[in-house]
């Protein structure tokens, strides 16, 4: 299964970071949204998660290899530009779980 990045603590905490962070996923539809919310939050297998979506399972892969490229792209930017302690990062559903707060 396809490993997310996992996301520094700091940048959690931070509300700007947070909320460039978390807005990642609105650039999917509504379906691909829902495949990386329950890839990132029940670890489903994609062939369960393409079922519940009506997604294909390649389509599945392919929206969680995108969405993990573009979020590990953007804490790439962030680790360099804010301080943070590797040794203290969340999984991705911590981050998915805060979209209320910023949204």
């Amino acid at each position: 299964m396809l490993k997310m990045p996992e996301i520094p603590r700091a940048f959690i905490e931070h509300s700007k970071i947070k909320y460039v962070l978390s807005h990642t996923i609105e650039s999917f539809c509504h379906e691909e949204q829902q495949a990386i919310y329950i890839h990132s939050i029940l670890d489903l297998p994609v062939s369960d998660i393409a079922n519940f979506t009506d997604l294909s399972q390649n389509h599945v892969v392919s929206v969680l290899d995108l969405y993990s490229e573009r979020l590990a792209s953007k804490l790439c930017i962030f680790q360099k530009a804010a301080p943070y302690n590797p040794n203290h990062v969340l999984p991705v559903s911590e981050l998915l779980f805060m979209q209320d707060e910023v949204g």
